[in-house]
């Protein structure tokens, strides 16, 4: 029940009269079917009447269990349907499962629904407490479902075992977030509260000993506990979450939160040590009964994620190097999850790695971001590579002390990885908050002094009056730094045909006749031709592809049968350092 400004109190509940009073502009007036219909009734105590009254159901059994209301008066209702045929209205899901939770709105005078709509998997999920705010519909509830719909970046994302909580947050007439709230046995919400801010508090009881805990001041103390938890705004992270009970069996049935922030709990209790270590008043060891209980827990400052403090060696140059980085956390170095280490550089090139400190491993990405490879373990065998960094495992490590962790990473990185990257860390917290994206400092791969060179050529020799050849080159700092290549098909005769590629103009050109002059340029891969006396190239049919330090070029050349005879190929290079090789024949062709 909840009562308005006015003082008129709305009740949902369930009934199986098929005359349960109802209004002459009820929503429902009828009774649908099933064992149970849900009903939502308005009744003014100082008149003593019933301003509204309406059946909520379908031809199944439903039942509410949860009620709030808005500023203007409107009734939110959740409960559990196993109606095929529960009413709805904009409704955000279809019927999922076995039976699914049921979100409803009810305009002010009770005759017509706003908003109604299933939620849930294909387990069962029952809607036990709800809330509003005039940021949206929030509900907590009990889930059976392996396939609940949650959100991207929720806090618990899959179902831990058993039945879990849940919390759902609705806005804009559309799922806001959702997450699993529970561990490895049964846990169930029983009433839920809304702040200024948008933070959800939720109550409820659970069998698990590893129900998620955060800035708790009780450990598990009994085979069923209550609990008291947190969530902020987004439904990421628990800014708090607590066991609350003794050694007998403990529930929380009702939840309220003050404009302080403090929460109170009431429930019941068959524990003669309830909540003895904060000093509550014992219940006599010789009773049989249960008793309820009341708790008040003073508000505390709300978890901050941690933090990266540091890293050593902040700048510098060179192709290999150790880098010891300390992170903090004010709830103690355990309490950093994981951590994402980035070095990246304005051509957006990346090597990017990812250290779990509960599982003591790390991970590194591929060379497109898309793929984590490993994981390998910190001291073990094993190593990490890409075409731009090489990690081995047995120099990285990790130790703590106080709120400070110190990871040490040794990386080796590769030529083509050349330039001024930064170095920036992502941590995350064992409560689900994430740090930003934090620049530590910068590194400067230095590049090779060296020219790049020439590979093959395919086919090497041959004969014929057309052939597309593929050339390919190699930089050891890689394929981009080979900035240009010269290509000469000569003869003993002294004739010639000389082509240039240009890679950053993604361009070719052809010398005239009496190489004085460059023809073009084409494009690759459009259109035109370059032509002499002697060759025509289409530049459709041009191409270069790159990768790691390789090079391929690809040129398909027309010989005019004036130029018959054999003919040698030679390539000079030029790198972006602006070294250049020498000529290297790499094979020859006879033109018929």
């Amino acid at each position: 029940m909840v009562v308005d400004a006015a003082g008129a109190v709305y009740v949902a509940g369930y009934t199986s009269s098929q005359n349960f009073p109802v209004s002459a502009t009820a929503a429902q007036k009828t009774f649908a079917g099933g064992y149970y219909d849900a009903f939502v009734s308005k009744l003014n105590l100082s008149t003593s009447t019933l301003t509204y009254s309406t059946y909520l159901g379908g031809s199944g059994s439903d039942v509410a269990y949860g009620i709030a209301l808005d500023s203007n008066d409107d009734a939110y209702i959740t409960g559990y349907t196993d109606s095929t045929d529960f009413p709805l209205v904009a409704s955000i899901q279809q019927y999922a499962g076995t039976g699914d939770a049921f979100v409803a709105e009810v305009n002010a005078t009770g005759s017509s629904l706003i908003f109604s709509s299933y939620f849930g998997g294909i387990g069962a999920d029952y809607g036990t407490a709800i809330a509003v705010s005039s940021s949206g519909i929030y509900v907590a509830g009990t889930t059976y479902s392996t396939d609940l719909p949650t959100t991207t970046g929720a806090f618990q994302t899959s179902l831990a075992g058993g039945w879990d909580a849940f919390v759902l947050k609705i806005a804009n007439g559309a799922v806001s977030y959702c997450t699993y709230l529970g561990g490895s046995a049964s846990d169930a919400a029983t009433g839920i509260v809304v702040d200024t801010s948008g933070n959800v508090y939720v109550a409820g009881y659970t069998y698990s000993f590893d129900f998620p805990t955060v800035n708790s001041f009780q450990t598990e103390a009994g085979k069923q506990d209550a609990f008291a938890a947190t969530l902020n705004s987004a439904g990421s992270a628990l800014l708090f979450s607590s066991y609350l009970g003794g050694s007998g069996d403990d529930a929380a049935t009702g939840l309220a939160v003050d404009l302080n922030g403090n929460t109170y709990v009431t429930g019941r209790t068959a524990s003669d040590d309830f909540l003895a270590a904060s000093g509550a008043t014992r219940r006599s060891s010789t009773s049989t009964n249960t008793d309820a209980f009341a708790v008040k827990i003073t508000a505390v400052a709300a978890p901050a994620a941690p933090s990266a403090i540091s890293v050593t060696p902040s700048s510098g140059s060179g192709l290999s190097q150790t880098f010891g980085f300390r992170f903090s956390d004010p709830g103690g170095y355990a309490t950093i999850a994981s951590a994402a280490i980035r070095f990246l550089g304005t051509d957006g090139l990346d090597c990017t790695f990812d250290y779990s400190q509960s599982g003591n491993n790390l991970e590194m990405y591929n060379d497109s971001d898309t793929v984590w490879q490993g994981p390998v373990t910190l001291g073990g065998s094993g190593t990490l590579q890409n075409s731009r960094c090489v990690v081995n495992a047995g120099g990285v490590s990790a130790t703590g002390s106080g709120t400070t962790l110190t990871f040490n990473l040794p990386i080796a990185f590769q030529t083509v990885f050349a330039g001024t990257r930064t170095i920036s860390v992502q941590l995350v917290g064992t409560n689900g908050l994430v740090s930003s994206w934090q620049q530590m400092g910068s590194w400067t791969i230095p590049q090779t002094s060296v020219a790049p060179s020439a590979i093959s050529m395919t086919p090497s020799s041959g004969s014929g009056l057309s052939q597309t050849f593929s050339f390919q080159f190699s930089h050891p700092g890689g394929y981009a730094m080979v900035a240009a290549a010269s290509i000469r098909f000569l003869g003993t005769d002294g004739r010639d045909c000389t082509f240039y590629y240009s890679q950053g103009g993604n361009s070719l050109y052809m010398f005239n006749d009496s190489d004085t002059v460059w023809q073009g340029p084409v494009t690759l891969g459009g259109s035109g031709t370059l032509q002499n006396s002697r060759c025509v190239v289409s530049a459709a049919g041009v191409a270069a592809a790159g990768s790691g330090a390789t090079l391929t070029f690809t040129l398909p050349i027309a010989f005019q049968s004036v130029f018959a005879g054999t003919r040698t190929v030679w390539v000079q290079l030029t790198g972006g350092n602006g070294l250049a090789s020498s000529w290297q024949q790499m094979g020859s062709w006879v033109v018929p």
